[in-house]
């Protein structure tokens, strides 16, 4: 993939405010010792997360930063510099190896990391903590780890990343320096997606409408067909579930609960009832599934926007339990397919619908 180069001279598409502010603080070296990078998944946090660890440690000028040649920027690239550190389940793994079936990252993980963080840096003057998806944190791993932000050592530089800054616990909100990362204007992902050359222009419109300005995901989506084919699954089950009895919907959920990628499934499918409120509004320019226009088109006219409605309020609801508490997975996707309006005659009926 081309490297792009941002307006602020680091390799990060957009979010020029943050990429400028952390480029005065390597400049400057007037660094904090902690930062929340947060926003939607595959905004680009982690990504801004790893260029401004390369900044941090990078050997060449200090206008250069990151050059993204030296020895370090390769190695954090690599996510093999030594004192890069990434406090995440693969970690926790390699270091615990009694720990591999934890479901979360445990005390015991966190007080090794602050061990480690403990001691000088191997290579350079900085040493560098990624801790992704720090909304994941436990009460317990959360407190351990407290300490370590409420006096770090000098050397350390924490980045921590959330989609949602308010889903961190506040006794570590509170110490960090915010670093909120929202959607770029569709326009501006098109013009990324172009820059790299490699699709129609057809395809490149509706993945910059897909990602909904989130330009990792948009990126990903071009170089890597998994994300559109998930997607198309998603969308398939979805049609085939619509016109199910509740019998077969038990069924599914069933199965469903079962699989690896609940969350992207809802999220395609919540992004779909927008787009059919959007055509029931008469705003059907603004949709983002551009090419389920015509099964858009054909259910505005099945559908009541009530029930529409409805169902992408429930569909929100349960999907952010999901993310934010240990549900049981085929409850909560029993209730949600019960609840899914029906293309069968009976719900009709029973809803005062007539073709």
């Amino acid at each position: 993939m081309k490297l792009t180069i941002g307006a602020n001279g680091w390799p990060v598409i957009g979010h020029e405010l943050t990429v400028g502010q952390l480029r005065r603080a390597v400049q400057s070296g007037a660094v904090a010792h902690a930062y929340l990078l947060s926003g939607p998944a595959r905004i680009g946090k982690e990504h801004l997360a790893l260029t401004f660890a390369q900044a941090l440690l990078c050997t060449a000028e200090s206008s250069a930063k990151p050059c993204g040649h030296c020895r370090a920027c390769t190695l954090v690239a690599q996510r093999k510099h030594p004192d890069f550190l990434t406090l995440d389940m693969a970690w926790q793994g390699a270091m615990l190896p009694d720990k591999k079936s934890a479901q979360s990252i445990t005390v015991d993980a966190v007080r090794l990391m602050n061990s480690e963080l403990a001691r000088s840096p191997h290579e350079g003057h900085w040493k560098v903590l990624l801790v992704p998806e720090a909304e994941g944190l436990t009460t317990q791993a959360a407190n351990a780890f407290l300490k370590t932000l409420e006096e770090p050592p000098d050397q350390v530089v924490i980045l921590m990343t959330s989609r949602d800054a308010e889903l961190v616990l506040p006794t570590i909100r509170s110490r960090c320096q915010p670093l909120p990362m929202r959607p770029l204007p569709l326009s501006r992902v098109a013009d990324a997606l172009r820059q790299q050359g490699q699709h129609s222009e057809e395809r490149t419109r509706l993945l910059a409408r897909l990602s909904g300005g989130r330009i990792g995901w948009a990126l990903q989506a071009q170089r890597d067909d998994t994300l559109l084919t998930r997607r198309a699954e998603a969308l398939e089950a979805h049609g085939r579930l619509l016109r199910a009895n509740r019998a077969e919907r038990l069924l599914a959920a069933a199965d469903l609960s079962k699989g690896d990628h609940a969350l992207d499934m809802l999220q395609t499918w919540a992004g779909w009832w927008r787009d059919l409120l959007l055509v029931q509004s008469g705003a059907a320019s603004r949709i983002s599934n551009i090419d389920q226009r015509a099964e858009l088109d054909h259910l505005s006219h099945r559908l009541p926007p009530t029930a529409s409605r409805a169902f992408l309020r429930e569909l929100q609801r349960l999907l952010a339990v999901l993310e934010t508490t240990n549900a049981n997975g085929q409850l909560v996707w029993e209730v949600l397919l019960l609840k899914l309006p029906s293309l069968s005659g009976e719900w009709r009926m029973a809803n005062g619908m007539t073709d």
